[in-house]
């Protein structure tokens, strides 16, 4: 194992604190580690710091809207903007972050993008090379039927070196998207899964982040979700097919 590797593994090891007492958290990152063979922090910084060149477009996804005001999680916006940091300031891409299409998300998010110190900029402005320290946040369609077309021409239009999706409400197997309580809340939530399999067509890095099991990317351990995770197999939807995300 090689310092990185080592440094890779302690920092995977932070993250992963039950700081709530779930008890799941281990399991979750075990088998996902087992399943890359490396040190899952180490892994998505070396491949985003190869696919990345100066002045790339990044996109990070991110929104989880929860009852009973379906106000985005904290942790998601917290993270995407951290992230946008750290890809403008050690990699020079252009950040743009995509959540939910209504003004409260909206808003949220380029709150989180100036207090790490980016300026917001429109998404047509994103890719001046005058510009420095910034990024774009925009809304994604709600509508399924919409959400393959729309993602088709957002990659047209962005031509993104890498998608990450960090705390991202994820699909399960029947295209139903629940909170941790199993309840459904596929209306409040970008489709964003249309954007992973368009870019994974086009040979475009994806990076998938979560901790509950029902975020997008969670779905390379959709089985261990299912046996572990509370509501993970069968949810208190009508569609009884978990909130284990199979995306």
């Amino acid at each position: 194992m090689t310092s990185y590797e080592t440094l890779g593994k302690w920092l995977d090891t932070l993250v992963n604190i039950d700081i709530i007492g779930r008890g799941i958290i281990d399991k979750l990152y075990t088998a996902a580690y087992e399943r890359t063979g490396e040190p899952l922090i180490y892994k998505a910084a070396r491949e985003i710091k190869e696919a990345v060149d100066k002045n790339d477009v990044v996109l990070i996804m991110t929104g989880f809207r929860t009852p009973p005001l379906f106000i985005t999680e904290t942790d998601g916006p917290l993270g995407a903007a951290s992230l946008a940091r750290a890809i403008d300031i050690c990699l020079g891409g252009r950040p743009v972050i995509i959540t939910e299409p209504e003004d409260t998300s909206l808003r949220i998010l380029e709150a989180v993008v100036r207090g790490v110190g980016l300026s917001v900029v429109p998404i047509k402005e994103i890719s001046k090379e005058s510009y420095r320290h910034c990024a774009s946040v925009i809304g994604f369609t709600l509508d399924e039927e919409k959400a393959s077309e729309e993602a088709k021409k957002l990659l047209d239009e962005l031509n993104p070196s890498a998608v990450i999706a960090i705390e991202k409400a994820g699909r399960n197997s029947k295209n139903v998207y629940h909170n941790q309580s199993g309840l459904d809340v596929s209306k409040y939530h970008a489709k964003v899964e249309h954007i992973i399999i368009e870019a994974q067509k086009r040979g475009i890095l994806t990076v998938g982040i979560g901790d509950g099991g029902n975020e997008v990317g969670m779905g390379v351990i959709e089985d261990v979700v299912r046996r572990y995770v509370p509501y993970g197999r069968e949810c208190q939807c009508p569609c009884k097919g978990g909130i284990a995300a199979a995306s």
